[in-house]
């Protein structure tokens, strides 16, 4: 990638320069860009027809697969690109450049709510272009990440005693469940409902490393589901991390849509994390 970190100024002889001043290069979706463009002259008259400030995105898109390695899959990227722009201001119409003179426009430019979050295969760049008659156009270009808005963690009552999980009503959970289940050795581990038996008030368990166990309903408890339906997550796929959107959220799973590919499938709520 490494869009925007090729782009700088773009000077004829002698013409005008460009200086973009935020305070920061992380926003988050919804809220405002604020800053200053800051011109100063070259080294002889000028008239600018306009200055265009963008915020501009570049989307890669991967595309193609290969069917060659050990395991039986080998995905290799094809990177198709597009670009938009996602919010533009202009200023200085007819502005008249002297010789060294240095001008200023304070701005601030929203950004939409329904824009991608920055990740893999998605840049921003904040870009200011001078249109000046009889020179190349004067560019200054400026990386910024634009963040999610993380939903605020479900505040959960305390247990009554220190790690120790309050006993569920019996039946509680589904079969196919996504719960925490405490073992042997006194830890909580992911784990998936396969029964419950009410004469005994037990739940067959099948944990994550394909143990399986009858475990006390009192040391079964559900998972915590933060994340709302429309949250951009990092989720576990073979291994490693990859962001994807929260369609669903039921029974301690999130069911996802996954940014690479558009595929869909549930993984555990306890084992996604925030962008």
């Amino acid at each position: 990638m490494g869009f925007f970190s090729g782009l700088g100024a773009a000077l004829g002889v002698g013409g005008a320069q460009i200086h973009i001043e935020i305070p920061t290069n992380q926003f988050a979706l919804g809220t405002s860009i604020q800053g200053n463009i800051v011109l100063t002259g070259g080294n002889r008259p000028q008239v600018m027809n306009r200055l265009l400030l963008e915020i501009r995105l570049r989307q890669y898109v991967i595309e193609g697969v290969i069917v060659d390695d050990w395991w039986g899959y080998d995905y290799a990227e094809y990177p198709v690109s597009c670009e938009d722009t996602i919010a533009v201001a202009e200023f200085g119409h007819g502005q008249p450049i002297a010789p060294g003179q240095q001008l200023e426009w304070p701005f601030a430019l929203d950004i939409p709510i329904d824009s991608i979050p920055s990740q893999f295969g998605v840049e921003y760049g904040l870009v200011a272009t001078a249109d000046i008659p009889g020179s190349l156009d004067s560019v200054s270009a400026l990386p910024i990440q634009i963040l999610p808005v993380i939903a605020a963690p479900v505040m959960m009552a305390p247990p009554p005693q220190p790690m120790m999980a309050p006993p569920p009503m019996a039946g509680v959970f589904n079969p196919e469940s996504r719960v925490m289940a405490l073992w042997t050795d006194g830890a909580w581990y992911g784990a998936e409902v396969a029964q419950f038996d009410p004469a005994s008030g037990q739940y067959f368990v099948n944990f994550d490393d394909g143990s399986q166990a009858w475990v006390p309903a009192q040391s079964v408890q559900p998972v915590q589901m933060p994340f709302p339906p429309g949250t951009w997550v990092q989720a576990p796929w073979e291994g490693t991390l990859y962001p994807a959107q929260i369609l669903q959220a039921v029974d301690g799973w999130y069911y996802l849509r996954w940014q690479a590919d558009n595929s869909e499938s549930y993984v555990g709520a306890d084992v996604c994390h925030p962008m």
